[in-house]
């Protein structure tokens, strides 16, 4: 036969564990073990950065728990003050609210009415207001009354106006065998 036919030899390898083209294997297992490389590179990078993140966020809520506090802390030192002021000048308050309520008063209607309730023989010797307040005023009267029946008509009609409580305190004769007596009755404000 001639050169050019000639049969190349085939090599068998006939070894326990045969070689086996692995390039391919190579190829794939470098290509999973960058593909972990890098996925790990940015689990790490990400961790990092939420943990820097979850502290910057950490520290901003410790600011914001001090600042709650501080402005708490502020809030009632102003009401406290605010208290102290009211209390301190509540006296004032009241006193200027009792001008004011006196000033308001018609005194022209109030003694109006109270003329009404006097019988004709009787009148007023004299006429104290003890005390003032937002509803009512309450006085003390000394009249002379003809008769115990006068009297009864005056606290009769002192009852049907505005006045409410009238009481007899004294009661004795004059000289002219008149009835002089002390009533106190309080007389309520219409506002």
């Amino acid at each position: 036969m001639n050169g050019s036919s000639r049969m190349r030899p085939v090599n068998v390898n006939l070894a326990t564990r045969p070689l086996r083209n692995s390039r391919l294997f190579f190829l794939l297992g470098g290509g999973a073990g960058l593909v972990f490389l890098i996925t790990s590179l940015a689990a790490v990078i990400v961790f990092f950065q939420f943990s820097l993140k979850k502290s910057a966020a950490g520290t901003a809520l410790q600011e914001v728990e001090a600042s709650m506090r501080k402005a708490e802390t502020n809030q009632k030192r102003v009401a406290n003050r605010v208290k102290e002021a009211a209390d301190k000048d509540q006296d004032v308050i009241d006193t200027i609210n009792g001008i004011i309520l006196k000033k308001s008063l018609s005194w022209t209607d109030f003694l109006s009415q109270l003329e009404e309730c006097l019988p004709e023989s009787s009148y007023i010797l004299s006429l104290s207001i003890p005390q003032v307040d937002s509803a009512r005023i309450q006085l003390r009267i000394r009249v002379v009354s003809r008769n115990l029946d006068d009297l009864l008509a005056l606290i009769n009609k002192l009852q049907d106006l505005n006045f409410s409580r009238p009481r007899v305190e004294t009661e004795e004769r004059n000289e002219q065998g008149q009835l002089v007596s002390d009533i106190s009755v309080t007389y309520e404000r219409t506002v």
